[in-house]
């Protein structure tokens, strides 16, 4: 086997180290409850560093006792401090989206009812510690929730559906302007037809100032574009399969519209994502992932102009069942895929929304079998790292490269169906190849200059990722 000269050695080190301050460093924890168990629906980076989720828990009592929940954790994922609103009471309360307010505190969007048939749209204020400061209930003559909340100008655009009560022969898009102090400046209902079901489940704000919202309409997906004060400027649905429901949404810098949600038919759940022009003309159409099931929970732009999407095998507002798993695929600016993480199997990770982090990574909450989970993981090349402290299992060398990276192998693991990825710097993936041989070499010549990583992994499981510098 060829060595490393003490030169070579010390200039490599000196690299690494410093390529690795580069890198955010990733944590995964659990959040639990002494009086129940819940999930995290969605999170937000606070100004201080720290991650604030908000979610759901259920108090296993004989009556119906189902309340929001709300989670500080520091930079590390350290938990600071845990709230449960309204506890004790009987009924339903939930959490579904969080934001943070200009003072420091947060508001939060959801549902709230006294019991299973009656239920009002919810805003609740905390202060920057999670006390409570009010809640506003809004609620008409019918069913009433929020599922997402989007800053405006005026304070805040809600966005759910409303069932009308007693008929119920529809269930409207629901659409919600309100004050700093949560108080309805305007209240609009799309879709009010007799026998349609509709909803709204997620909202961001459109780069032209107006408001873009994805949910589903009549079993297909619903993609909206509003106006500050509600008026509808332009909506399209769009069918895939039988029944088809979109959960989260983004803009690209060029006006483009991603939509990630998922399709049933005949498989049953498929993730689905699909690419719109600025006035939601159809573009493209993708199954997310490599041929998995599931759904795609959130997605997020990246910093390279790629973006990234969690999802899990089955939905996440459905209960956890034994063989659920969660994932985080990264797509370059073209489409195509960069890199795929399991999220963690043992514990049934469920991944609900994503965000783009102040150091470039990238934070995730979810539920597991335990409780919440919230996940910070790198936004290059560590963010596949999910072994990284386990033994080596190949030499890789020379390392530094010029004309070419050598990776030997123990024969006893070429049964394991191995692959091989090469990463660049900014971790997009530009070589991948199946591992038949003991020796397999990579030509380097082409390469520019730089930090690349070399993944070996069996399956979708990782084995070993090595950094290595190619000097030509």
């Amino acid at each position: 086997m060829k060595k490393l000269s003490n030169k070579t050695s010390a200039f490599f080190l000196f690299l690494l180290l410093f390529t690795t301050s580069l890198f955010a460093q990733g944590w995964e924890q659990t959040f639990t409850h002494n009086f129940g168990w819940g999930k995290g629906f969605d999170v937000v980076e606070a100004a201080d560093g720290g991650f604030v989720m908000v979610g759901d828990i259920d108090y296993p009592t004989g009556a119906i006792r189902h309340y929001t929940w709300l989670v500080k954790a520091d930079a590390n994922g350290n938990e600071l401090w845990s709230k449960v609103y309204n506890a004790g009471a009987v009924g339903q309360q939930t959490g579904r989206a969080v934001l943070e307010t200009t003072d420091g505190g947060f508001i939060i969007a959801g549902s709230t009812s006294t019991d299973l048939s009656i239920s009002g749209g919810m805003i609740l204020r905390t202060d920057m510690n999670g006390d409570s400061l009010w809640t506003k209930v809004h609620a008409y003559n019918g069913i009433e929730k929020f599922y997402a909340i989007a800053e405006s100008d005026d304070g805040y655009i809600a966005v759910g559906d409303a069932t009308e009560i007693p008929n119920g022969n529809n269930q409207a898009l629901w659409i919600v302007g309100l004050d700093e102090v949560g108080d309805s400046l305007w209240t609009k209902k799309y879709f009010t037809d007799l026998g349609s079901i509709n909803s709204g489940m997620d909202i961001i704000r459109s780069e032209d100032g107006n408001f873009l919202i994805v949910g589903s309409r009549n079993e297909q997906i619903l993609v909206a574009k509003i106006t500050e004060q509600g008026e509808m400027v332009w909506s399209n649905t769009y069918a895939v399969a039988v029944t088809d429901v979109g959960l989260s949404i983004t803009e690209k810098a060029n006006g483009e519209i991603l939509v990630g949600g998922y399709t049933t038919g005949f498989a049953w759940l498929s993730p689905v994502l699909i690419t719109l022009d600025e006035n939601g003309e159809l573009l493209n159409t993708t199954s997310a992932g490599l041929d998995m099931p599931g759904v795609t929970s959130g997605i997020t732009l990246s910093p390279d102009g790629g973006y990234v999407i969690v999802g899990s095998i089955h939905d996440f507002w459905t209960n956890i069942s034994e063989d659920t798993s969660g994932y985080v695929i990264k797509y370059n600016a073209q489409g195509d895929l960069d890199w795929q993480l399991d999220l963690d199997k043992g514990t049934l990770v469920q991944a609900s929304s994503i965000k783009l982090t102040s150091d470039g990574g990238y934070i995730i909450s979810g539920g597991n079998t335990t409780g919440m989970f919230l996940q910070k993981i790198d936004g290059g090349l560590n963010a596949i790292k999910e072994n990284k402290n386990q033994l080596p299992i190949a030499e890789v060398y020379p390392n530094p490269a010029t004309e070419k990276i050598i990776i030997e192998l123990p024969e006893d693991l070429l049964a394991e169906n191995l692959s091989l990825d090469i990463f660049d710097s900014e971790g997009h993936l530009i070589n991948r190849q199946r591992i038949h041989e003991g020796t397999t070499v990579i030509e380097t010549a082409y390469l520019p200059f730089g930090l690349y990583e070399t993944v070996i992994y069996s399956e979708r499981e990782l084995l070993q990722a090595n950094r290595v510098i190619v000097t030509n």
